[in-house]
């Protein structure tokens, strides 16, 4: 999850906290927009990926929250990368 409507304060002063492009990315998207029961409270949009589904959930118009789900049948990377330092040898082995 990503949250491309929260800054910083740094981010603020300076502009820029690094995210931008990401949040470029996200907002390129062409998300379907789906029906809710209370637009005005709520809404969202999807995207299929070869890799999984991008969500875009909007709060009362205006607080987005960016969402993405693998495939069931993908590797998660990060779940990959714990993984491999579980079965690294420690220090007393």
């Amino acid at each position: 999850m990503f949250v491309p409507t929260f800054r910083s304060e740094w981010s603020i002063n300076q502009a820029s906290d690094g995210w931008d492009g990401f949040r470029g990315l996200l907002n390129r998207i062409p998300y379907v927009d789906r029906d809710t029961a209370e637009l005005e409270v709520f809404r969202y949009g999807s995207y299929a990926l070869d890799w999984g589904w991008v969500y875009r959930l909007m709060f009362y118009g205006g607080f987005v929250v960016s969402a993405w789900m693998l495939r069931e049948d993908t590797e998660d990377p990060y779940d990959t990368a714990i993984e491999a330092r579980r079965t690294e040898p420690g220090p007393n082995q």
